[in-house]
């Protein structure tokens, strides 16, 4: 007895590792009029790296980035990420807008990880405390903290 597969049992399995975006989705328009659909990321932590002074010759790849990071999450691999600032030195205080977002509303199902964006030193002071707050695109905080600046190693 020989078996057949129907035409939408073989469309299933291959939308099945693609993912929809639900209704909760929030779009706007670009400059060209393109739709965009945005998603909100998970922020867990924006720290100041250091540096590491004299680069040792025999450590090819260790981290020598000055400045703030940034470690979050998006919803979907394949999303874009737009990252924008502001910097108050005489309030000492920092403002991480974070948008995630894509032009389509169908992505991988591949399993996201947080990723770390070395943000440089975002206009702030060496040797100083700054309160570090991240908003989503709408305004609403997503992490919030005191982040120390230090001086190049």
């Amino acid at each position: 007895m020989r078996s057949t597969i129907s035409a939408a049992v073989l469309g299933v399995l291959f939308v099945l590792p693609l993912g929809c975006s639900g209704s909760d989705v929030d779009t706007s328009t670009d400059e060209l009029g393109k739709k965009k659909y945005h998603y909100e990321p998970s922020v867990s932590d924006v720290t100041f790296n250091a540096g590491c002074g004299v680069i040792d010759a025999n450590d090819p790849k260790a981290d020598c980035t000055y400045g703030f990071e940034m470690t979050y999450v998006k919803d979907y691999v394949d999303l874009t990420s737009t990252i924008t600032h502001t910097t108050s030195n005489t309030k000492k205080t920092i403002d991480i807008t974070i948008d995630t977002w894509s032009y389509s509303q169908i992505h991988s199902m591949i399993a996201t990880r947080p990723q770390t964006d070395d943000l440089a030193m975002l206009g702030a002071k060496a040797g100083e405390t700054y309160k570090v707050t991240v908003y989503d695109r709408k305004h609403v905080v997503l992490w919030s903290g005191k982040v120390a600046t230090s001086y190049h190693m």
